[in-house]
């Protein structure tokens, strides 16, 4: 559940926000930043370490289009007061716009500040949390799935389960602060993009 960030194997890739958007896994999933995403100060008190998404137009996309993944790891660092809500990190497959056709392999935040991990398969599956982590501290928000179903993790502790082992069949892009999370379970309605601080990102093909 708590990932170590220098952990390297099965790595698809590792946005680290040290000043750009590449891709630091060696596997070339490079991000394109759309709209205002500025540098910040990461939970080590490193300035320009992390990124500030603003909530209205900015996210991170991956450049190359990924292979339907159905066994993953998925991880991100966040900070956010927020009472909007928003995604974290998803899946798309749509490289750029706010409404892609497919979009599920989500890590959202609600209003209140509850995490949800969903995917759809036939219909939306979610595990999510009951306590809130909007309250400007850092957390690191981690979701898995494979055939033992789904996990959500935060800061390494097990906060939802859902038996279901299988996400949407299509090829896609991983975007980071923004995915159409509008009419899935308990998400902010019309706010799909996420209000604040991100960082140490990463997606592994292994169930970790």
């Amino acid at each position: 559940g708590l990932i170590d960030p220098s952990l390297s194997e099965n790595l698809v890739g590792s946005w680290d926000f040290t000043g750009d958007f590449t891709d630091s896994s060696g596997n070339g999933n490079d991000g394109t930043d759309h709209g205002t995403i500025n540098g910040a100060t990461d939970r080590k008190g490193n300035a320009n370490d992390a990124a500030s998404f603003n909530g209205s137009n900015s996210y991170v996309s991956t450049t190359n289009q990924i292979t339907n993944p159905q066994v993953y790891t998925m991880s991100v660092w966040f900070n956010t007061t927020s009472t909007s809500g928003g995604a974290l990190m998803g899946f798309a497959d749509g490289q750029t716009g706010a409404s892609p056709s497919n979009d599920d392999r989500l890590i959202y935040m609600t209003a209140s500040g509850q995490l949800y991990f969903g995917v759809y398969n036939g219909s939306t599956y979610v595990a999510n949390s009951s306590g809130s982590y909007n309250d400007g501290n850092w957390h690191m928000a981690t979701a898995v799935i494979s055939g033992s179903g789904m996990v959500l993790y935060v800061d390494g502790v097990q906060v939802g389960t859902n038996a279901n082992t299988t996400s949407q069949s299509y090829n896609g892009y991983w975007r980071i602060g923004q995915d159409l999370i509008t009419g899935w379970p308990s998400a902010p309605a019309s706010h799909n993009y996420f209000s604040g601080t991100l960082d140490d990102v990463k997606v592994y093909s292994v169930a970790l």
